[in-house]
């Protein structure tokens, strides 16, 4: 009797015939599909958000705030949320100075 156990391939490729127009929008891939780096502008904070409502009020938030400070500099260590379902900054203490 020959061996049937499976081993995957190192690498994976999709190698599947196309099934028309839309046969590669369930293609089998999670994560990142290309490495790219993230644009760098001219303030210190970069914000990174897709988008989302939660995103947009904090870009609102500074560019409200930021031309009225004159420094703003961390005042501590962030503290993490800590949960299986959302990540993010539990607290960021900052310091900063009026014009």
């Amino acid at each position: 009797m020959s061996d049937t156990t499976y081993t995957p391939p190192k690498v994976w490729t999709w190698d599947a015939e196309s099934g028309g127009n839309f046969a590669n929008i369930n293609r089998p891939i999670a994560g990142a599909t290309h490495d790219k780096t993230l644009p760098v502008g001219e303030h210190p904070f970069q914000l990174y958000s897709l988008a989302t409502p939660n995103g947009v009020k904090v870009t609102i938030l500074f560019e409200e705030l930021l031309p009225h400070l004159r420094s703003v500099e961390m005042a501590g260590d962030p503290r993490m949320v800590e949960t299986n379902f959302v990540g993010g900054y539990k607290a960021l203490p900052i310091r900063f100075t009026k014009n």
